[in-house]
């Protein structure tokens, strides 16, 4: 498998993370908004990162590569098997969105300008960082974000963080305590790696 995707992006980490829970060997094709990769054009022109090679097939948007993952390889499951659960795993990836997604790029626009402007980046993560409150307090007796294992509502979280400690040096404050409690035990896993271009 191949794995076509933007350095230290955070939803191509979902995939890459996912990939590495279920034991996947994949090969990281990286690449830059500048030189779009031929292969993708070939796939459609809404292919960004990431874009799964598997064979012949090719799936991209984040949320459907892992979707697909977990289709695919059943084995070392990200997905609870009872149907609520499955619910909820899902609602929650979906709040992770509108909760964090547009704070989230807010913050990522700001740091991505040829000349980054601190005091733009500081007023955008305000309300990405107000917004965490929620999500310290719902993991305060929760190992993970839905049941007693690791799943896709965790990733799709979890590569938030990284990704904007990179780009803007924004990290969860010290006070949310739970929060980052879970996030670091979620960095603890080998699968989390940040993939990155050399």
């Amino acid at each position: 498998m191949k794995l076509y995707m933007i350095s230290r992006c955070p939803f191509a980490h979902r995939a890459a993370f996912a990939l590495g829970e279920k034991g996947l060997t994949f090969e990281p094709v990286f690449y830059t908004g500048e030189a779009r990769p031929k292969e993708l054009d070939a796939v459609s022109k809404n292919a960004k990162s990431p874009t799964l090679f598997d064979g012949h097939d090719a799936v991209y948007e984040s949320a459907v590569v892992l979707e697909y993952l977990e289709d695919r390889f059943p084995a070392r499951p990200l997905m609870p098997v009872a149907a609520k659960a499955r619910a909820d795993v899902r609602v929650t990836i979906a709040r992770v969105n509108e909760e964090l997604g547009s704070k989230f790029g807010a913050i990522a626009g700001a740091a991505l300008k040829p000349t980054p402007d601190d005091l733009a980046i500081a007023e955008a993560s305000t309300p990405f960082l107000e917004a965490l409150t929620p999500w310290d307090a719902r993991l305060a007796d929760k190992t993970f974000l839905v049941g007693d294992t690791l799943s896709l509502a965790d990733i799709t979280l979890y590569t938030i963080f990284p990704a904007l400690e990179h780009l803007a040096k924004v990290t969860i404050p010290a006070e949310l305590v739970h929060l980052r409690a879970w996030r670091d035990r979620l960095a603890a896993r080998p699968a989390a790696v940040v993939p990155a271009s050399t």
